[in-house]
């Protein structure tokens, strides 16, 4: 009976005490997840670990999966993966991570069947399925690039300088080239822990980025050390880059590491003012534009989510001259695709690029690139994978060419490294040439696009009311900015090409937003048959860009057409093999000018195609300049149909032209500054039996009618012969 008793009082405590235990043991899981919903996820294998029925426990082993993967403990997390198979329920996402883990390793035929496998688990309208499809994309590039020789060993710059935490922005000093800056957020950083707010929170924050510095010496690396108290904040601070002489320090400050202003610092001594100044320039850091490289003190190379480019972040170049900015000018759609190219560098002659792109090429992530800048080439080369080992799986950014060219310095989230971004130096091994031989002048900016309507800097940091006023007063006045691109096209006609189409959607944009512009659409091509079918087939290709127009609700009627055929080429194709190969990519080409924009807040920049002089046909370079001012040319034909006469095979200049809203297309012959030249023609003309052929007067390539002339008559004193010729 006093067993029974006894018994009795002590299952209760014995029930109290287990509940004790299971709820002590539930609040490891339950910290852990909080720490794993922060994407904190060494403190939520901290917290994991304590948990003694976490083998019990399928969603604790899945986040804790998770969390070794983001800590490049791959092979504990192919251990977890392993205990989630023998579970009768098995998640799709396990499929996910194993095809991740793989890839992350360079088994990229492993990564594509677990991809796959996942694939057929899941549903169309799974949110991953984009992401798994691009990935095994991408292991079709590293198959593909796996055989290929790499371009450099690399290293992890090690302990010293790397930490479980990020370190990115690796840049060398222009003036002590043994010393390195780079950021990171490691907990030496000002501010101590907050959240994405840049409120304090030591629970559940993270550290901001902080500048630092080290240098290293016989082979050493000195103690790391912070920039000085008044760069280095609280909020996110960036190294972005070196004035040429390395007097001048950009960087970015800001509570987000990819959104924030850019600020100058010149290293003074007393530093009496707290408040660094602005960096005045066309450059929004607010906007993202961070990506960037001061290629000299004029000259900036940068990244850009702007309106108007190929993709995500586009890589720009801007320039300053006569102490004027230029409007940021797109390196165009060999450099640029439909995603992101960000982290721009170019070598000291300015012909050779390197950047990061996450497009289908990469073998993972963002990869480094590069790219060749060639007058016989026609402009820039696609760009070039720099093969596994640079590159990883992971994302490989920062890329930067030391300054003998033999070496480069870059930031990677590869698995085998410290924490989430490591630096690393890649011993290349062909010495950088291009980075030996420095050229003030970059091979692809032609000076006199200039658009003297951004920002004029008086001296670089500065920052005075005046000059901030006339910054507001100009971005209030110029709100659309542009850059069209010519729409090229091969031998298979294809005119509507994702580059062409980002271009026409642009086009569409401009004429929907400003109802009072119009467009003229000019097509050149190649040598192609009878002048007659060369001009027709011109015309007919800007008609199926007129097409496009239209049905993207743009009125025909604000719509010109020209075809010019082989006539006026951009490149001659009488200069050896490579200008026939330059020519046959560049001549066959249509061009598009907004018309009507001088008092909108529209400004437009024309991307046209940089050609050297000892290429340039003397014909094309002639059309491009002599339209402006008073000309004439001879109208032969107005027809519905294609104009067949073997007058045309007489004259190299025929153009044949569809006028805004109208059907018809004429036939004109000649662009000539001298009304007598034009009546010399007309008289030729005439004696071959052209009846209708006739002299039209245009001013600034518009066809002038005739109650318009007198007006123009004392500015163009040419013009008097004209009228006088035709009864005026």
């Amino acid at each position: 009976m006093e067993l029974k008793n006894l018994y009795y009082y002590i299952l209760p405590i014995l029930l109290l005490v287990s509940v004790s235990v299971a709820n002590g043991q539930d609040r490891f899981y339950r910290s852990g997840v909080k720490f794993f919903e922060h994407e904190l996820y060494r403190d939520a294998l901290k917290e994991f670990s304590k948990d003694k029925n976490a083998h019990k426990n399928r969603d604790l082993i899945l986040k804790r999966m998770i969390s070794l993967y983001e800590t490049n403990e791959l092979n504990a997390a192919k251990r977890d993966i392993a205990s989630l198979l023998s579970f009768k329920k098995k998640e799709d996402e396990l499929f996910l991570y194993l095809g991740k883990i793989y890839h992350a390793e360079l088994n990229f035929e492993k990564a594509i069947e677990y991809y796959k496998e996942y694939l057929r688990r899941t549903n169309e309208k799974d949110k991953n399925r984009p992401f798994v499809i691009s990935e095994i994309k991408r292991c079709a590039t590293g198959l593909s690039l796996q055989y290929f020789d790499q371009k450099a060993f690399v290293e992890n710059m090690g302990p010293e300088i790397n930490s479980v935490y990020d370190e990115i922005d690796p840049i060398q000093s222009p003036n002590y080239l043994s010393k390195y800056y780079f950021s990171s957020n490691r907990p030496s950083a000002a501010g101590g822990l907050r959240n994405e707010k840049g409120i304090k929170d030591n629970v559940y924050g993270t550290h901001f980025l902080d500048m630092f510095s080290a240098s290293l010496e016989n082979g050493k690396w000195s103690p790391i050390q912070p920039l000085n108290s008044l760069l280095n904040t609280s909020r996110h601070e960036r190294v972005l880059d070196f004035s040429s002489d390395g007097s001048v320090l950009f960087f970015l400050k800001g509570d987000s590491p990819t959104s924030a202003t850019i600020y100058v610092d010149t290293f003074g001594v007393d530093h009496d003012n707290i408040y660094p100044p602005k960096f005045e320039s066309p450059l929004i850091g607010e906007k993202g534009d961070v990506y960037l490289q001061f290629y000299n003190d004029s000259t900036i190379i940068f990244s850009s989510k702007r309106k108007g480019g190929y993709g995500g972040y586009d890589i720009y170049v801007c320039y300053k001259s006569n102490n004027y900015w230029s409007s940021p000018r797109n390196l165009g759609p060999a450099v640029n695709g439909p995603l992101d190219e960000v982290s721009p560098f170019l070598t000291k002659d300015g012909m050779t690029l390197f950047y990061s792109s996450n497009g289908v090429k990469s073998i993972g992530g963002f990869d480094v690139f590069k790219s060749t800048f060639s007058f016989e080439g026609g402009g820039w080369s696609v760009g070039e994978n720099m093969n596994i080992g640079i590159n990883s799986t992971l994302d490989d950014m920062y890329f930067r060419i030391s300054a003998d060219g033999q070496s480069a310095y870059f930031s990677s989230s590869r698995k085998n490294g410290m924490g989430k971004f490591d630096l690393y130096k890649a011993y290349l091994k062909q010495q950088e040439l291009g980075q030996l031989a420095y050229s003030p002048t970059l091979p692809f900016i032609a000076n006199d696009n200039v658009v003297k309507d951004i920002v004029k800097d008086k001296k670089i940091g500065l920052n005075d009311e005046s000059s901030k006023a006339a910054s507001n007063k100009n971005s209030a006045e110029k709100i659309k900015e542009y850059i069209l691109e010519p729409l090229f096209f091969t031998k298979d006609e294809n005119l509507l090409t994702i580059s062409n189409l980002k271009t026409l959607e642009n086009v569409v944009d401009i004429m929907k937003i400003y109802p009072d512009t119009k467009i003229e659409i000019e097509s050149h091509s190649v040598p192609e048959s009878q002048i007659a079918y060369e001009l027709y087939f011109s015309i007919k290709r800007a008609e199926k860009i007129m097409d496009y127009l239209k049905v993207n609700g743009i009125d025909e009627s604000r719509v010109l057409m020209r075809g010019l055929g082989s006539n006026y080429p951009l490149v001659s194709t009488e200069k050896g093999v490579q200008a026939g190969k330059l020519a046959e990519k560049l001549n066959r080409r249509l061009e598009i000018r907004i018309k009507n924009i001088d008092d909108l807040n529209l400004s437009i920049s024309y991307n046209d195609p940089v050609v050297a002089e000892f290429l340039k046909d003397i014909s094309g370079e002639l059309y491009r300049t002599i339209q402006n001012g008073l000309t004439y040319k001879v109208f032969i034909a107005k027809v519905s149909q294609m104009y067949q006469n073997e007058i045309l095979n007489h004259y190299q200049d025929a153009i044949i032209e569809r006028d805004y809203g109208s059907k018809d297309y004429v036939y004109t012959i000649g662009i000539y500054k001298d009304y007598f030249d034009a009546q010399a023609v007309l008289k030729s003309l005439k004696e071959d039996n052209i009846e209708e052929a006739k002299i039209i007067p245009f001013i600034d390539g518009k066809r002038m009618n005739p109650s318009e002339l007198m007006n123009y008559a004392q500015k163009f004193p040419d013009l008097v012969n004209y009228l006088q010729y035709n009864g005026q």
